[in-house]
């Protein structure tokens, strides 16, 4: 057999198992030739379209009429432009079936038979059919942006609620509070006691609905932080003074050991306030009358670190990883002894996140946690708005 006859059937060869290979892949094989507009396109690459080759000639203009009408002029001169720079060509774009539907494709293609002046005379490529990843992206962004907004409306319905809640509970406060003081008139002991226990409820009611808030404005990006510089010891006192009653009521102590070195440090003081208020708060139900809880304060390196200790209940280690998460409560059972929707810890993971801090915990089941704060001394980002106010104390 000669060379010619043996290299002609060396390339039929080798077209079939191209062609077989385009079928078994489903792919879609054209082969363009530039000066005449000509075609040709697979069965594959017809089939894809649904479509036979009787129905749709073999040209460019064929192709170039089942393009999407968004899409065309840019497809168009994106292909040519990449095969005359001798660049392969690579795109995701749409083309309608025969039944009219639009079929997603990723076309690719490559120039060849260049001339001696650059001047490609033709081009081959594939087309892939991706309707179906595409559907599928587009499910999922139709489903994020519904999650969206869903959020929005529920944080919005959540600042409206709190709102018409906070305005009538702040008149009961209020005027149980004069109650109390006997601004109206002097009541008998059973009567301090009820409208006491209307003082206290609300006021609970009060703090359940304020975490709830802030907790709407984080999830919203509205929560903003006012950077002061001030002595963390005066935030421990701060603290102290409004958990002495819940303390005193348990019988428990509460020591402090703070550092002196450190007598200022920059950050957010009525968020920081309430990070180690609702630390504090936290320990106190949670250890038993007559137990210790410990406050205390470092310094290492640009890093300020607050420990709360106590020798509580302590927490299961498969209770540790959710401790932080939003209406969590360890102790979640329905005869639960301890109050609290489970916000307080949510609110100090997001509160140390905004001051780009770390929040650790140690505990031992039936021993006692440890809460451990740390905090960069001064902010790290330059674009924060420091503000060295020396009104700490009238805010707090």
């Amino acid at each position: 057999m000669a060379a010619k006859d043996k290299a002609e059937i060396s390339l039929r060869e080798s077209e079939g198992r191209l062609t077989l290979a385009m079928e078994v892949s489903e792919h879609g094989f054209w082969d363009w030739d530039m000066d005449s507009n000509n075609a040709y396109f697979s069965s594959g690459w017809y089939s894809m379209f649904g479509y036979s080759p009787d129905e749709l000639p073999g040209t460019f203009e064929a192709w170039k009429s089942l393009l999407h009408p968004d899409d065309k002029d840019f497809v168009v001169s994106k292909l040519l432009e990449q095969l005359n720079k001798l660049e392969a060509f690579q795109m995701d774009f749409r083309m309608q079936g025969r039944s009219g539907r639009w079929v997603w494709v990723t076309g690719r293609g490559k120039p060849f038979e260049v001339d001696c002046e650059g001047v490609p005379h033709r081009a081959i490529g594939t087309f892939v059919d991706i309707t179906s990843r595409k559907l599928a992206e587009q499910q999922m962004l139709r489903a994020r942006i519904a999650a969206e907004e869903a959020n929005r409306y529920k944080n919005e319905l959540l600042a409206n609620i709190s709102h018409e809640l906070k305005t009538p509970l702040s008149s009961v406060i209020g005027f149980s509070d004069v109650l109390l003081e006997g601004l109206s008139g002097s009541l008998n002991q059973i009567q301090k006691d009820h409208v006491s226990t209307i003082y206290k409820n609300g006021n609970r009611l009060l703090d359940l609905i304020n975490k709830m808030l802030d907790l709407s404005r984080i999830e919203s990006g509205e929560m903003d932080l006012h950077f002061q510089s001030f002595d963390p010891g005066y935030i421990i006192h701060v603290v102290l003074s409004r958990t002495s009653s819940m303390a005193a009521k348990k019988d428990i102590v509460i020591n402090t050991m703070i550092d002196p070195d450190v007598a200022s440090i920059t950050a957010d003081a009525d968020k920081i306030t309430a990070i180690l208020y609702n630390l504090v708060e936290n320990s106190l139900k949670f250890t038993h009358e007559g137990g210790t809880i410990s406050i205390n304060t470092r310094k290492v390196g640009d890093r300020f670190y607050i420990s709360v200790s106590d020798t509580g209940i302590g927490i299961k280690d498969e209770d540790m990883d959710r401790i932080f998460d939003p209406f969590v409560q360890v102790d979640g059972s329905a005869s639960r002894k301890q109050g609290g929707a489970g916000l307080g810890l949510m609110l100090v993971r997001e509160y140390v996140k905004m001051h780009k801090g770390a929040i650790h915990v140690e505990s031992e089941y039936g021993k006692g946690s440890i809460f451990t704060l740390e905090l960069p001394i001064y902010p790290p980002a330059l674009s924060w708005n420091l503000s060295h106010d020396t009104s700490v104390r009238d805010k707090l």
